[in-house]
C-alpha cells in the first residue's frame, strides 16, 4: 500500500517539528525572563507609550495643516471611538 510510506513520512515530519519546538520554546521563555529581569519590560513600555508627532498624525490621516478644522477633528474622533468599540 502507498499509504504506509506517506504516513511514515508524515509522522517523521510531525515528530521533528515537535522536537524542535520542545527545545525552542523553553529557550525562548528563558531568554524572555532574562530580558524582563534586566529591565526589558520597562524599555518596551517606554516605546509603547511614546506619543505621535502632529506631522506624523496628519500624514497618517492624509490631511494637511489647512484641512484641520473642528469638523475633521470630530470625524476622526468618531472613527477612533468606533475602532475602540470594535476592538473591545
Amino acid at each position: 500500500m502507498a499509504l504506509g510510506p506517506i504516513a511514515r513520512a508524515l509522522v517523521q515530519v510531525v515528530v521533528l517539528g515537535v522536537s524542535v519546538l520542545s527545545r525552542a520554546l523553553p529557550a525562548a521563555y528563558a531568554q524572555a525572563v532574562q530580558n524582563a529581569k534586566k529591565g526589558g519590560g520597562a524599555a518596551a513600555q517606554s516605546v509603547i507609550r511614546q506619543k505621535m508627532s502632529r506631522d506624523e498624525a496628519l500624514q497618517i490621516l492624509n490631511l494637511s495643516d489647512s484641512e484641520v478644522n473642528p469638523e475633521a477633528i470630530r470625524k476622526v474622533s468618531i472613527m477612533v471611538r468606533d475602532m475602540k468599540e470594535i476592538s473591545s
